[in-house]
């Protein structure tokens, strides 16, 4: 999620349909609630 987070915001690879600074902060908060329920998976396994 991150590494897509950094190419929809790159007007390069992107265009005109980079995202808005709204929708970019939403993104990343749903990449770090991710990482963090991938993390407590993996610890939940130990």
């Amino acid at each position: 999620m991150a590494i897509m987070m950094l190419i929809v915001r790159n007007r390069r690879a992107m265009g005109e349909l980079t995202l808005s600074p709204a929708l970019t902060i939403l993104g990343w908060l749903a990449t770090l609630v991710m990482a963090g329920a991938t993390a407590v998976f993996f610890a939940s396994l130990i």
